[in-house]
């Protein structure tokens, strides 16, 4: 790899080792490489390692995540989808509904401005650690 591929963290910062899911700290000055950035994620090369690290964390190195809230007047299942395309593999850049790892969705008014969301999905591979540790899907 070349040398000028890589930046240094700026502070330190957490990420989650992949594909394990182990969570460590990155520090100061560590030398990485940012191999995926999607879904408001990074995935980073650091000392033969996958680190992912959160988009908020994206200062760290050098990084700016542009954050769109979008406020709807109604519910709607489509939201939930787009949500879902916004979670990647953090080894390939395919999200997890293009992969075909959301078998179902089911929604449940149970009152006037909540709902019971239901979402049947699997791993990439079984045992995969990085599934505990996927917040965007869980929000």
């Amino acid at each position: 790899m070349n040398d000028n591929n890589f930046i240094k963290l700026n502070r330190n910062c957490n990420g989650f080792l992949v594909p394990s899911g182990d969570q460590i700290t990155l520090k100061k000055n560590t030398l990485v490489k940012i191999t995926q950035s999607l879904g408001g994620d990074f995935t980073l090369y650091v000392k033969g390692n996958l680190v992912k690290i959160s988009g908020k964390d994206g200062d760290a190195i050098g990084q700016k995540i542009k954050k769109t809230i979008k406020k709807e007047e109604q519910f709607n299942e489509n939201i939930i989808w787009e949500t879902l395309k916004t979670c990647y593999d953090p080894e390939i850049p395919v999200n997890v509904v293009d992969l075909g790892l959301i078998y179902n969705l089911k929604t449940k008014q149970i009152s006037k401005n909540q709902y019971y969301i239901e979402i049947k999905m699997t791993l990439t591979a079984p045992g995969c650690g990085m599934g505990r540790n996927c917040t965007r899907c869980r929000k």
